[in-house]
Parts: structure tokens; sequence; C-alpha cells
């Protein structure tokens, strides 16, 4: 009987000693765990969208004027609602300064001055012919010395505001019935026209300017026209074109 108490008991502690092993090998993982477990990695912050600016507007380009025929005459809306002295004219080198031109072509029109021809177009970016005609006679002198134009003289338009330059290209002698001048053609253009020889109708001569540049106008700064000394004229062969020298 001894026995069996002595080995109950024996067996008790034997399980006693197990479960508190047990228990102590439990408490030191947890303690392990809680000590040295590897610490969290930082937060990773988090990146606010960024808007990227709005991009400036490109300015908008100048708008090309239409292009007109340049096979044939016609007449345009502007043309034909235009009034005396809705443009100007000026030519240095023939101290012609701002002389308001006239609507027509007829001999009431040219009576008053410079006139602007039934063809012509009015003054653009895109391919016009302003053709403006005048007397070379005892009916008017404005356009008297028209042949001693010659390279480098300029020409300036005003309209609606704004001063467009021209830049002499070229004189000729043609048939009074040649119309082909006041054609367009692939640029803009100032043509002047005459009648030639001085005091008759036999032939025309003509002027051609091309457009160098369009500015606003600014009053304080538009009389600044350089003025070249006018020179004497005489009789241009027919048929002879003028781009280096003088009419002869």
């Amino acid at each position: 009987m001894n026995i069996i108490k002595q080995i109950k008991k024996h067996f008790f502690m034997v399980v006693s000693t197990i479960l508190i092993i047990v228990g102590l090998l439990l408490v030191g993982n947890h303690f392990k765990t809680t000590i040295f477990a590897a610490k969290p990695a930082p937060p990773v912050p988090i990146e606010q969208p960024v808007t990227p600016p709005a991009p400036t507007p490109a300015p908008e380009p100048t708008p090309k004027a239409e292009l007109y025929p340049t096979n044939k005459l016609f007449v345009t809306s502007t043309r034909h609602d235009y009034k005396d002295g809705d443009m100007t004219l000026t030519i240095p080198h023939l101290k012609l300064d701002r002389l308001p031109v006239i609507d027509g072509e007829n001999s009431a029109a040219l009576a008053k001055g410079v006139g602007l021809m039934q063809y012509s177009q009015l003054p653009n970016n895109g391919n016009s012919n302003v053709s403006i005609v005048a007397h070379r006679d005892i009916c008017g002198a404005e356009f008297y010395y028209i042949n001693t134009l010659t390279n480098g003289d300029v020409f300036y338009l005003t309209y609606e505001g704004k001063q467009y330059e021209y830049l002499y290209e070229r004189t000729q002698i043609i048939e009074k019935d040649d119309w082909s001048p006041i054609y367009c053609s692939d640029n803009s253009k100032l043509t002047l026209l005459s009648c030639d020889p001085i005091g008759t109708t036999i032939h025309r001569i003509i002027v051609v300017a091309n457009l160098q540049e369009v500015n606003d106008i600014i009053v304080e700064n538009f009389r600044e026209l350089r003025e070249i000394p006018v020179s004497a004229t005489a009789d241009t062969p027919e048929g002879k074109v003028i781009t280096d020298e003088k009419a002869a």
C-alpha cells in the first residue's frame, strides 16, 4: 500500500514538474517574441499628386487674308463700300504726304486727286493689288514725276487704323488697254498708274511695289518718313522696264 502511494506521489511530482517546465517555456517564448521582435517598418509617406501648371496658351497667329483670284478683274465688297478718303497715300520721294485716295478713276474723281480704280482691292496681308491712278498733265500733277521712282523707294497706305509699307519693285511702260498689271498675284502689292508720255494717253506708265510690313498707326511717329529730293522727269521709251535707274 505504501508503495502505491509513493508511486502516485512520485507521478504527481513528475507531472507537476513537467507542467511547470512547459509553463516556463511558454512564458519565455512570449517574452522573447515581445522583446526581440523586429521593429515595424516606418510608414511609407503618401505622396500627394502634383498638378502640373496649366500650359500658357500660344498667341493666336495673325489670320491670313483670303486669297483673291489671279486671272480676272473683279470688285470686292470692301471696294464697293469704299468712300473718299478712307485710305491715304504717302510717297516720300514725290513729296506726297497722306493724300486722300478718292473713290473712282473717272475725270471727276481724278480732278480731286489720286483715285482708287474700280477693280482695285483694299490693302491686306493676302494678295491684294491696291491700284491707284492719277494725272500727269495739266489736269493734275500728283504723279508727274512717277518715272523717277526707283530702287529703295517706299510707299505708305493708311487704312482702317493700320499703315501698310511697300517697297519699290519695278517701273514699266504698257499699252493703254493692258489691264494685267492690276490683276492679283501671289503677294500683296501696290500698283500706281498714269499716262505716258506726259500729257498723252498713248501708253501707261506703272510702278509696282511689294508689301513689306503692316503696323498699327502711332500718330506721333507717323510723320517720320524719309524725304528724297525730286528729280527731273522725261519721257520713257516704250516697253522699257526700269529696275536699277531712273527713267531717262
